[in-house]
């Protein structure tokens, strides 16, 4: 079930660990204006030592490439999909991925990989913000066309751990009652990736 309290584009969503989140509903992206849809930080900005494409406004992978850049000074290269990151060996500095049902527990900073699907074509990424006993807060753009359900995170998901293995999984946490109607109920998730120091 989708949310029906939809945001106009570009509105603010929330904000998690100084970076906030834009809706992106609504456009349809006229390709002969395609440079004003591109976001890019500046190197004046991002303490980097060059400018950074970051993507195309308020989709999910920009999102999760400005939340690298403010929070870690790190970057991935350019992709075509969400799904792409999780195939990724390195960004700036390494990264490291976790399978979902593996035996490493996601961390704040995480980023949750979706694969493409018929309802997700392109994939997704989320980053977590929160992690708590039994479930993670996540902060992104482009998944639902509606608000976030927190100021500071859009989504709180359920963790399973069982015999040393961790999975993220689609419930959300407060709101079980309702997940046979979620129309996400039945996506995976890939797994996760983590900027190493």
């Amino acid at each position: 079930m989708r949310q029906l309290n939809k945001i106009e584009w570009g509105s603010l969503l929330g904000e998690a660990h100084n970076v906030k989140a834009y809706s992106n509903v609504g456009i349809h992206y006229d390709h002969s204006k395609w440079n004003s849809y591109k976001s890019i930080l500046k190197k004046e900005e991002s303490g980097l030592t060059k400018d950074v494409f970051l993507g195309v406004k308020y989709q999910c992978v920009e999102y999760a490439r400005r939340f690298l850049v403010i929070n870690f000074a790190a970057a991935f290269k350019d992709i075509n999909c969400a799904d792409e990151i999780y195939k990724l060996n390195y960004v700036e500095d390494l990264t490291t991925t976790f399978p979902n049902k593996g035996n490493q527990p996601p961390q704040v900073g995480d980023l949750i990989i979706y694969p493409r699907t018929q309802k997700q074509p392109y994939g997704h990424v989320a980053v977590i913000v929160e992690v708590g006993m039994g479930y993670v807060c996540v902060a992104e753009q482009n998944y639902e066309d509606s608000g976030w359900i927190k100021k500071n995170y859009a989504r709180k998901l359920k963790v399973n751990q069982v015999n040393g293995q961790y999975e993220i999984t689609q419930v959300r946490v407060g709101l079980e009652h309702q997940f046979q109607y979620w129309w996400d109920r039945n996506e995976q998730i890939l797994g996760w990736k983590r900027v190493c120091r």
